[in-house]
């Protein structure tokens, strides 16, 4: 029996070491040979990467010196953070995943090189193709992002370029790991938005705000349109997608020649968007909003728009909500 007992712990002990080394990054750094000598040093950051452990007083992970254009960083896999390999000319990131990850650094303006992984699985391979083959296709993109809730990657991803609509966020949130809640300030600003707006389904009343015209000549009380006796539409218009803007727009005058149009943008300073604010304004007589304000005091953040994507809110005359979507 003892014999047995020894065997079965000796296993179990493999077992638990082999899982231990599973659970392990390493990052092959290459193509440094122009900064031979340099130090690199690995940095951990927050999912949004605007803050990280030097912003509270911690030192670098590691630090590792240039040889032969090439350094190696090892360690535990980490999926609440993304780290950063910095030198005095840039910082890479990258996800701190188990696997043997490649980086290759190149000069700009040469195409970057593919990241490479002994990881099947890997996110920081698929983040590459999405970023610089797929130019971030919107469902793909989203995909990712509800795919990857509950670790750094999916909320870096979320924060830069994914459009998660209003009525999402708040699964979304609940999807998310509770560990990275209360200190991922990506996460930390959409629970208060969540805690500070609420959500919206159809029959809900109107949500009002002030906001200032477009020209900034008066401000504007959206009760002072909306739950008039006239449908409205609150359009918000706050990326380039003219052309699905002003299709929505033509197919809503058809569905609704008496409603109302409020449309929510930024301060454009391009000539044809700038163009597109006296189009809205002459032909389709909308009353258009400068929503460039900080995002707390905005309409979007009312209307939960978290992101630059154009999306629409239409209501009864009584104001009741009759439907909200995208603008594709």
């Amino acid at each position: 029996m003892k014999i047995n007992c020894w065997i079965f712990l000796s296993m179990l002990l493999g077992m638990v070491s082999c899982q231990s080394q599973d659970r392990t990054f390493t990052v092959h750094c290459i193509g440094l040979d122009a900064h031979e000598g340099d130090t690199l040093y690995l940095w951990r950051y927050g999912a949004d990467r605007m803050t990280g452990d030097r912003d509270y007083g911690k030192g670098p992970l590691d630090s590792a010196i240039i040889r032969n254009g090439q350094a190696i960083f090892s360690g535990k896999e980490d999926t609440l953070h993304l780290y950063g390999i910095e030198h005095r000319h840039s910082m890479n990131f990258f996800y701190p995943e188990r696997g043997e990850l490649t980086l290759t650094n190149v000069t700009p303006p040469e195409m970057p090189v593919p990241d490479k992984s002994t990881n099947p699985r890997s996110l920081n391979v698929r983040l590459w193709k999405l970023w610089h083959e797929e130019l971030f296709p919107r469902e793909e993109t989203r995909k990712f992002v509800f795919e990857n809730a509950g670790n750094a990657m999916g909320w870096m991803v979320f924060d830069r370029w994914a459009e998660i609509y209003p009525d999402e966020l708040e699964k979304l949130y609940q999807n998310s790991n509770p560990q990275m809640r209360d200190s991922t300030s990506v996460l930390i600003g959409l629970k208060r938005l969540l805690d500070g707006t609420r959500s919206m389904m159809s029959g809900d009343d109107f949500i009002d705000f002030r906001q200032v015209d477009y020209a900034e000549k008066d401000s504007v009380q959206f009760s002072d349109i909306a739950g008039k006796g006239q449908p409205v539409c609150l359009l918000f218009w706050l990326n380039d997608g003219i052309d699905g803007v002003r299709a929505e727009l033509d197919d809503l005058r058809n569905q609704y020649p008496d409603a109302r149009i409020v449309v929510a943008t930024y301060r454009f300073q391009d000539p044809k968007s700038r163009a597109f604010v006296g189009e809205l304004e002459d032909k389709y007589q909308a009353t258009v909003l400068d929503d460039s304000r900080r995002f707390e005091k905005s309409a979007r953040w009312k209307y939960r728009i978290y992101g630059s994507f154009n999306y629409e809110y239409m209501f009864d005359g009584q104001g009741k909500l009759i439907k909200m979507k995208p603008v594709l």
